[in-house]
C-alpha cells in the first residue's frame, strides 16, 4: 500500500494576516497497489503535457490545485476516475478554534494521526510506503517520523514493513495527486466552490472534522 500526505491552506494561527486561510486541510492519498499508483502518476504526467506545457515557453513539473482552471482539474480526475483502489482521507481544522500559540508541528501530527485511525488496512498487508511532500526539516522530521511510524506499527500486524519518506513534490507525481485533492477539500470549506469537491466526493472514505 502507497499512502501520500499533502495538505492545502495554511498553519498560521493568526487569521487576521492576509491571506492566511481560515481552514487546514490535511490529505492522504492511498494507493492500494503499484499498477493504481503508476496510473495516477501516469494522469498527472499526461495533464501536465496536455493541458499545461503543450504551449509554454517554460513548461512546469509540477501541478498545484491554487493554480489550476477547474477544466484542468476536470482532465486530470476523468484519467483517474475508474480507480477502485484509490481513495481518499482528510481531516479539517477551522483555525478560529485554536490559540494562536498552538504548536503548529504538533498539530500538523494530530492530524495526521488522526486521520490514519480511519484507513482501511487489508488484513494481510505486507508494506506501507508512506510519502510526505517535503516541508519539514531537521527535528520535525524525526519528531514526525517517530509520531506516524508508532501509530502504524500499532495498528499494522507485525510482520507489515513500514517505511516513510519525505519527498520533492515535484519529484513524485502522486504527492501533486494529492494536492489536488486536498485543495478540492479546501475551496469547500475555504471558499464554499462545490465544483472540485463533487469531482472527487467518490473517492472520498473519510472527511473528519477536529474540533479539539
Amino acid at each position: 500500500m502507497y499512502i501520500f500526505l499533502d495538505e492545502s491552506g495554511d498553519l498560521g494561527f493568526n487569521t487576521a494576516l492576509i491571506g492566511s486561510s481560515r481552514f487546514f486541510i490535511i490529505g492522504l492519498l492511498v494507493c492500494e497497489n503499484l499498477s493504481t499508483l503508476q496510473v495516477v502518476r501516469l494522469a498527472i504526467k499526461n495533464t501536465l503535457k496536455q493541458k499545461i506545457n503543450h504551449k509554454a515557453k517554460t513548461p512546469k513539473s509540477e501541478l498545484k490545485g491554487k493554480e489550476l482552471r477547474f477544466t484542468v482539474m476536470e482532465y486530470f480526475f476523468k484519467q483517474i476516475n475508474e480507480l477502485s483502489d484509490l481513495k481518499f482521507y482528510t481531516a479539517i481544522i477551522n483555525k478560529h478554534n485554536y490559540l494562536p500559540i498552538a504548536d503548529k508541528h504538533r498539530v500538523y501530527n494530530k492530524l495526521v494521526s488522526a486521520i490514519l485511525k480511519h484507513v482501511i488496512f487489508p488484513s494481510n498487508i505486507k508494506y506501507v510506503h508512506f510519502m510526505a511532500d517535503q516541508c519539514k526539516q531537521g527535528k520535525d522530521v524525526k519528531e514526525f517520523n517517530f509520531c506516524i511510524k508508532e501509530h502504524l506499527q500499532a495498528i499494522l500486524p507485525l510482520k507489515t514493513f513500514v517505511t516513510i519518506e519525505h519527498l520533492r513534490s515535484e519529484t513524485e507525481k502522486a504527492l501533486q495527486a494529492t494536492d489536488l485533492f486536498a485543495y478540492s477539500i479546501y475551496r469547500k470549506y475555504e471558499k464554499g466552490d462545490l465544483r472540485w469537491f463533487n469531482l472527487i466526493k467518490e473517492k472520498i472514505k473519510e472527511e473528519i472534522i477536529i474540533f479539539e
